[in-house]
């Protein structure tokens, strides 16, 4: 996780994060299921 926060920390706001989750597994119940990741993002223009 360590490696994943400074990457993520050079594109948003530190004094100011938004919401968000992370969680680390070591493997999937199923090893031949897929992963879906699902994001929203809103703009403020």
């Amino acid at each position: 996780m360590p490696i994943f926060r400074k990457i993520r920390d050079s594109f948003i706001n530190v004094k100011n994060p938004p919401a968000s989750t992370a969680v680390e597994i070591n493997s999937l119940a199923m090893p031949y299921l897929l992963i879906e990741v699902e994001a929203i993002a809103v703009v403020d223009k």
